[in-house]
């Protein structure tokens, strides 16, 4: 939008003005036939000569600021997307070393069950049977 406001604003450097005679509207006026010596009507026009010097270099400069905005919103969106592939690796190496975890768990769930078993037929101590117990248990906390 300043690209185009720029662009267009050679507009405001030109300037068209006009002058009627009041002898030549109301020639009754006239009593001592002034109106030969006045013209009947002037026009002039300006235009100042920075206006082709400026009005290029505030296009140019508009031009500037539009692709710095660019650059910009094209380096977040790079980030971002840095951002959402390191988080998404994050999550695979996450998901890989929860199913380990449970792999482990099911291990020793089965070693628990075992561990019990034989705890009833009286083949290892409650020292024994406590110590799966315990690692099941870490091994579950850690899943978790």
């Amino acid at each position: 939008m300043e690209v185009k406001q720029a662009r267009w604003s050679w507009l405001d450097d030109w300037r068209v003005q006009g002058n009627l005679n009041e002898f030549t509207i109301n020639e009754s006026a006239d009593v001592g036939d002034r109106a030969q010596f006045f013209p009947k009507y002037n026009v002039t026009g300006m235009i100042r000569l920075s206006y082709f010097v400026d009005i290029p270099l505030e296009v140019k400069k508009k031009k500037q600021e539009v692709l710095i905005a660019k650059s910009n919103i094209n380096q977040q969106k790079l980030a971002i997307r840095a951002e959402v592939l390191t988080r998404y690796q994050t999550y695979l190496m996450n998901r890989e070393l929860l199913k380990i975890q449970t792999e482990i768990v099911e291990d020793l769930y089965a070693s628990l069950s075992l561990a019990e078993q034989q705890f009833k037929n009286g083949e290892i101590t409650l020292n024994a049977y406590n110590i799966q117990q315990d690692r099941y248990n870490n091994q579950r906390v850690k899943q978790i």
